[in-house]
Order: C-alpha cells, then structure tokens, then sequence
C-alpha cells in the first residue's frame, strides 16, 4: 500500500479513541445516575464508535470549518492519541477486532469473507466479559460483525446483552425506514434516534417499542457499559439524506454558507482518462449504484457537507 494511503488510514481510525468519553460529560453532569453508580468501584464504561470519520474533520486536528467545540474540549482537557494506528481499516474487520481485542489475521472475519466470529471467541468479547463480571450491559445503533453458526441471524449478538437496541448491517440516515426496531423512535435521524436509545438506557425515559429490555432499568448496584455505534458519518449513509420536512435544522443548513474545498487531487469521473488502477482490481461495478455521489464535483462537495453535519 502506498506510504501516504497507509497513513491516511491510520489517521482516520485515530477518531474512534478520541470519541470513547463524549457522552460521559452528559452522564456525570446528571446526579441521579451518578449517585446510582457510586456505591461501586467499578467505573462506568461508555463507548462510541463512528463510521468511516475522517481524521481531518474535527476542529481540535485542524479543520477550521467544522465546528466540533465538545469534541475540541474533549481533546483539550482529555487525551487526544496522535499516533494510533488500525490494522484492517474497514467496517467489519476492525469491529471485530474492538470485540476481541485480536487482529484481523487472528479472528478471520473481514467484510467479504463470509465468515463469522465463533461463539466460542465472543464469549471472550468485552461486553460478553464484562456481563458476566456484574456489568449492565447496553448495544445502541449498528451491528457489522456476524456471531456464530448463522450469523447476524443467530441471536447471539442480541442475547449477550441486557439492552438490546441495535440492528445488523447499514442503518443509513433515516433507519426507521431499513429497521423495525426503532420504528418507536420519536425522531427519524440516524444521530437523534440514537441518541434516544442512550437516553432509554439511562433513564428508561422514552420506552421504546422494539428495545428489548431484559431489565427495567440500570440496577442500583451495578455499573453499565453501553456501547454506541453509528453509521454515521459513513458516505453511502450520508449520500441517503433526502432532506426531509423532519429534518433538524442542522441538516437543511449547516455549513451551506461555507466555501467547501475539495481534495487536492480530487477529478470528476468524466475528466479521468486513464484509471490508476484497473477497474476489475477496485470491483467498480458492484459498488458504483453506492458511491456515484463522488463522481462529480457538485455531488462530492454535497456529500462532503453532509459528512461533516453527520
């Protein structure tokens, strides 16, 4: 792989640790769940992984466009890792490795190798472990990787976890209407509609048809370990934004007033006229219907706006 490419992947992976803490500002600023979780030593774990987000977009590495002030502060007052790195930087393979803690030539499982992790190897898993350590355990948003014999269809993904709102495969912007599960969600957006789930766990405020509660609430006794993954802001899910009346403000106007630079190098499809690599290495044609928005400029500077409101 090319020096620059490899470094461009490492560097995006990079966000994933930098996002683990987000919510958990939120979390402590509320009393009452504090004073649930006090009586334990043992910490309360929140994880939030994103889909895809490229290193570059966030204020604290040095976009001065976007406006991430919480992610900034983060950053400023937390740790921001600088020399991370990801050895499979794609969806699967590298959620498998999260799990697991193993790397991609360990496990086995990458996106189109139609294989899944063992349900054996997920019982080593960290929510797995963590469970059976006395943790409440919550899955909010996407799930990628298949578990045993069946794969996202065998029920262990759901089974291993105390709250359960969460769906296989891409949930896209709007995932109300690819899931049944959050078709109880007052929202419509993939961001807003998480963020309802988070609050459930929580709370157990909104009661949310579809989550599957094995327990009411967070136990008194107990810490949790809620784990958040989007699809966000991952291009064929940002490319599905219709703009709906629903719509926060934030989508319909965000940065449409900005002068939105494109990559350096970046040329429409039309202008290309000899492929650095060929077409049968890079499987163009099973992917094109997915990732048309980037072959011209007027469509890439719209999904590029789309991903940073994401």
């Amino acid at each position: 792989m090319n020096k620059k490419l490899r470094i461009y992947h490492t560097k995006a992976f990079r966000f994933i640790l930098q996002l683990c803490i987000l919510i958990l500002i939120s979390v402590l600023s509320n009393q009452e769940i504090y004073a649930q979780n006090k009586s334990t030593e043992r910490p309360n774990i929140i994880f939030i992984l994103t889909d895809d987000h490229r290193y570059d977009l966030l204020g604290c590495t040095g976009n001065e466009i976007i406006q991430t002030p919480h992610l900034d502060k983060l950053a400023a007052d937390g740790i921001l890792f600088t020399n991370a790195h990801v050895t499979s930087a794609i969806c699967t393979p590298s959620r498998a490795s999260i799990f697991l803690s193993q790397f991609e030539r360990k496990h086995g499982v990458n996106f189109n190798s139609g294989t899944s992790v063992s349900a054996d190897a997920w019982g080593d898993s960290y929510p797995v472990v963590l469970r059976k350590n006395g943790y409440y355990t919550g899955y909010i948003g996407k799930n990628h990787v298949p578990i045993g014999v069946g794969g996202y269809k065998s029920g262990v993904m759901e089974a291993s976890f105390d709250y359960w709102y969460a769906a296989h495969g891409h949930l896209l912007f709007y995932p109300k209407e690819r899931h049944e599960i959050f078709n109880g969600a007052v929202n419509d957006t993939q961001v807003e509609i998480l963020g309802e789930g988070v609050t459930d766990f929580l709370t157990n405020e909104h009661k949310l048809q579809g989550a599957k509660h094995f327990l009411t609430r967070i136990p008194k006794d107990k810490p949790f370990c809620m784990s958040i993954n989007f699809n966000l802001p991952h291009g064929a899910s940002t490319s599905t934004m219709k703009m709906h009346p629903t719509d926060p403000e934030t989508y319909k106007t965000l940065y449409r007033d900005k002068e939105i630079p494109l990559p350096k190098y970046y040329k429409e499809k039309k202008e290309i006229k000899s492929p650095k690599l060929p077409t049968e290495l890079l499987h163009v044609n099973d992917r094109q219907n997915i990732y048309d928005f980037v072959d011209n400029e007027q469509d890439l500077r719209e999904r590029i706006i789309r991903n940073m409101q994401a």
